[in-house]
Order: C-alpha cells, then structure tokens, then sequence
C-alpha cells in the first residue's frame, strides 16, 4: 500500500477543502464556509477521516505521524504553542498558508 492510499484516521472528520467547518444533524454533514455547496449523506464528523494521507507532522512532544492535507493545515494553524514541523509526502515544501489565502 502507498502512503497516498493510507487513510488519515484523525478521530474527527473535516471539510476538504475548508477545514474546520462541518456541522452534522440527522446523519447528513455539510460545510458551513460560505460558497461551499459540499455535503456528505452520513455522519461526517463523528467519523474517522477517509480522506488520503498527505502530508508527515513532527510534533515538539516528539510525536510523528500522517494526516491528510485538511488536517495538516489545521495542525498548523491551531496547534500551539509549538506548531509541528509539517512535510508533504510528494515532496513539495509545505506552504502553510490558511484555506481561503491561496493554498
């Protein structure tokens, strides 16, 4: 198996493309960021991330471990005080720029 087919597992799921930004009621998710059209017809949330490996974080703690992108820069932008050290699997450097700036 690939990294790019291991799952990324976080105990919580995410919106691909905006992050932190889901909302779940009736087993039906949807992205609450504005223009967002995305939704899900099942429990989103409350489930184990489906979507692909991306990128390897390196946390202070010494903790390693692989998230998808949406994760990824999630981690860096609310992990603190020490923010990982983030390195995508494709070997392209990791820009670190929040969802709706440009990533």
């Amino acid at each position: 198996m690939t990294a790019a087919a291991k799952q990324c597992g976080v105990p919580w799921g995410i919106c691909p493309d905006h992050g932190r930004s889901l909302r779940t009621s009736a087993r039906r998710t949807w992205c609450t960021s504005f223009g967002c059209d995305r939704t899900w017809n099942y429990d989103r949330l409350d489930m184990d991330c489906p979507e692909p490996v991306w990128a390897r974080l390196d946390f202070a703690e010494g903790e390693v471990t692989e998230f998808c992108e949406a994760h990824a820069r999630d981690a860096d932008m609310f992990v603190r005080p020490n923010r990982p050290v983030i390195t995508r699997l494709d070997g392209q450097p990791f820009a670190g720029a929040p969802y709706d700036e440009g990533a």
